[in-house]
């Protein structure tokens, strides 16, 4: 594993982190989609540096779980904002 790879991967590793901090306090469907699409990089760029490692190999399966979670945070995000909006167009005001 040569350094410069194992730099860019902690800059991704970091970058995961934040937008997942972010995504549980905005929780918006934008940062829910970065930090998925983060996390299933980060465990896939965790697998190419190291594949024949069993610790590697059982933290990208951590890292595209966590990616599936929020993937499935985005859909529920975007399910909740439509149905928000349809309630809101058929509610009756007095």
């Amino acid at each position: 594993m040569s350094e410069l790879s194992l730099i860019q991967f902690l800059i991704l590793f970091a970058l995961s982190l934040t937008f997942t901090v972010l995504s549980i306090d905005r929780e918006t469907m934008i940062t829910f989609l970065l930090a998925g699409i983060l996390w299933i990089a980060t465990g896939l760029i965790n697998y190419t540096l190291n594949p024949l490692g069993q610790l590697s190999m059982i933290l990208s399966y951590v890292c595209i779980g966590l990616g599936a979670i929020f993937f499935f945070a985005t859909l529920k995000a975007l399910v909740d904002a439509t149905t928000e909006k349809k309630q809101e167009r058929f509610r009756v005001g007095l």
